[in-house]
């Protein structure tokens, strides 16, 4: 049995394509790859090449510090499982999505194939991620989903705040502008200002969601402070509500951030 907890958009729009090694059906079979002999941190399976797992398994290790000095040492639960389908059919049988459904690269499911009581969260990335991303872009989706991984997200965390500060921690460090990371979603964002906080979009323009989603998180990170930020989140998963978790962290109300978040929007696509 598979269950979604969380997904990532493809962001092959906001990177540069390259077309890199074709994904062949060399085995990297069900490999245990660890930072030292005797606890495995990182589990990868699935079809791809070696070399395609090995890479993945360094991002993995790359991306632990990176999410940690954002959430806190020890927040990313070890081992981190990562699974690598070879074909589109793999990823649909593991996630869920149709074979043909495009728009997302990655997406962390429970799966009870893992062995134990409880199912452990697995990140299963798309076929198409390899050779349809950039490293920067590979980058990004492993620092996404392991983000959900640290927060420990609850079903009651509104979609915008869980999915904009996971894409808040992958772009964290990038030196990019804010449009070429958001591209058209920030100019049709300040050009149609929303009347609400962002919700998904269609899968086949998923990236629009998400950046908007993304926007928030670096509007309320840029006005009140990082700290302010995740206290907010925190406040929310704890069980508080969003507009009084806003209130009492940022010293807004709802409406008036969400204002004040629309003008910065048209003021940033100048």
């Amino acid at each position: 049995m598979v269950s979604q907890i969380h997904h990532c958009t493809g962001l092959a729009a906001q990177f540069s394509r390259r077309a890199v090694l074709s994904l062949l059906g060399v085995s990297a079979a069900a490999t245990t790859l660890s930072g030292c002999a005797a606890t495995p941190d990182v589990v990868v399976t699935g079809g791809v090449p070696a070399a395609h797992a090995a890479a993945y398994r360094n991002l993995v290790f790359d991306a632990i510090p990176l999410v940690e000095d954002l959430w806190g040492s020890g927040t990313v639960p070890l081992p981190v499982r990562i699974d690598l389908p070879l074909t589109t059919g793999q990823w649909a049988t593991a996630t869920g999505y149709r074979p043909d459904q495009r728009g997302y690269a990655a997406s962390t499911v429970r799966s009870n194939s893992v062995g134990g009581e409880d199912p452990e969260p697995v990140i299963v990335i798309h076929p198409g991620a390899w050779s349809g991303l950039s490293p920067e872009g590979r980058e990004a989706i492993v620092v996404h989903e392991m983000t959900h991984l640290a927060m420990g997200g609850r079903a009651s965390t509104p979609w915008w705040l869980s999915e904009g500060l996971a894409e808040y921690t992958a772009h964290r460090r990038s030196s990019s502008p804010l449009i070429t990371i958001a591209g058209s979603a920030l100019r049709d964002a300040a050009n149609s200002p929303p009347v609400s906080w962002p919700t998904p979009s269609p899968a086949s323009r998923a990236w629009t969601g998400y950046a908007q989603a993304w926007l928030v998180c670096v509007y309320i990170a840029e006005q009140y402070g990082e700290k302010a930020l995740l206290r907010t989140y925190r406040a929310v998963h704890s069980g508080v509500s969003l507009n009084a978790a806003i209130s009492g962290r940022l010293g807004q109300n709802s409406d008036r951030v969400h204002a004040d978040w629309v003008k910065w929007l048209q003021h940033r696509n100048r």
